[in-house]
């Protein structure tokens, strides 16, 4: 199911981004460090939607980028048990089907029939 879901973390600006406004490079930078990753708490994310908050920033001695507390708006994909998806079928084995369904692609199993 998809989530529009409020999250809540440190991303970590670096310095060939200071040149951009500071809500810009957040949101790029986690654009870049989010979608597309699967997360155990998140599922897929799809898309980041937002930078609600940014807190203040602290420079790390030797790193030289910046880390900021910040909120942001996702829309992110968890699959649940019992969860009716529509997908396209891409390939066929003997073993079982390869199949594309929402943001996942996965395999359907086929057990030889014992009768």
């Amino acid at each position: 199911m998809y989530y529009k879901s409020y999250v809540s973390g440190v991303v970590r600006i670096p310095p060939t981004r200071f040149n951009a406004e500071l809500k810009e490079a957040i949101f790029a930078q986690l654009k870049q460090d989010y979608e597309g990753q699967v997360a155990e708490d998140l599922g897929k994310v799809i898309a980041i939607l937002n930078v609600d908050q940014v807190g203040e920033g602290i420079l790390i001695p030797g790193d030289g980028a910046a880390y900021y507390h910040t909120k942001f708006t996702i829309v992110n994909y968890v699959p649940e048990i019992q969860e009716l998806v529509e997908g396209e079928i891409k390939d066929i084995a003997k073993f079982g089907a390869f199949i594309d369904f929402g943001p996942f692609e996965g395999m359907i199993h086929l057990s030889p029939d014992n009768g």
